[in-house]
């Protein structure tokens, strides 16, 4: 509930500051960006286990893309809305009839669709005003929604067969990050732009970078 809270008066603060500005020139500011995103860890009790036997696994990595559309309210200032999306993966296990009678397991990789949303607030940070360069802070904060597959599957012996798939969504996951960027302008209202940030992220990411084009309207 106070997550809510907090995004609801976020958003509020922002509509309020767009309806009191005047629609001036540049002062929308569109990013399409790139970076990379954890998919789900595995669960530290299952290395050792399954067959084949899990000796080790490490967190993969997915790419993510994006959009954000930003507002710049005021000459140090700006806020917006970002949408993301990646196609990470879940580690999946079977449970089957070995042939001994007992039960056991296996595992898989299944494909996830995910989208990532909320709200961004970015700072101006005062250093080599009137250059192609533009330094900020930057506050994201929102949520993540995954789709995932259930496979239902009939045990016979040492087989097994599968009888139906079922999709679904995740309850969002809540994220925050905190972190800096720069803009770099090869024209006048187009540029490159890098950004890191740092904080709580799905499948417990701690640390975002991701880069990509940014244009001035």
């Amino acid at each position: 509930m106070k997550k809510k809270i907090v995004i609801s008066l976020f958003a509020f603060c922002t509509l309020a500051a767009f309806s009191q500005q005047k629609r001036d020139v540049n002062n929308f500011i569109i990013k399409l960006n790139y970076g990379l995103v954890n998919s789900e860890p595995l669960d530290p009790m299952l290395i050792g286990t399954g067959i084949p036997v899990i000796f080790d696994f490490k967190p993969i990595r997915k790419a993510n893309f994006g959009i954000d559309l930003d507002y710049k309210f005021s000459a140090t200032s700006e806020a917006g809305v970002y949408f993301n999306y990646s196609e990470l993966f879940r580690f999946g296990i079977t449970q089957f009839l070995n042939t001994n009678g007992e039960q056991s397991w296996t595992y898989n990789l299944q494909p996830t669709k995910t989208l990532y949303y909320g709200l961004n607030y970015l700072y101006d940070i005062p250093i080599l005003k009137g250059t192609r360069l533009e330094f900020y802070s930057i506050l994201r904060t929102g949520f993540v929604s995954e789709k995932y597959l259930v496979y239902h599957n009939e045990i016979s012996g040492e087989n097994y067969s599968s009888g139906s798939i079922t999709e679904i969504w995740d309850k969002p996951e809540f994220e925050i990050g905190l972190g800096a960027g720069v803009n770099y302008y090869l024209l006048r209202n187009l540029g490159v732009f890098a950004e890191a940030q740092g904080g709580k992220f799905h499948n417990n990411q701690l640390f975002k970078w991701r880069t990509g084009i940014v244009i001035k309207l």
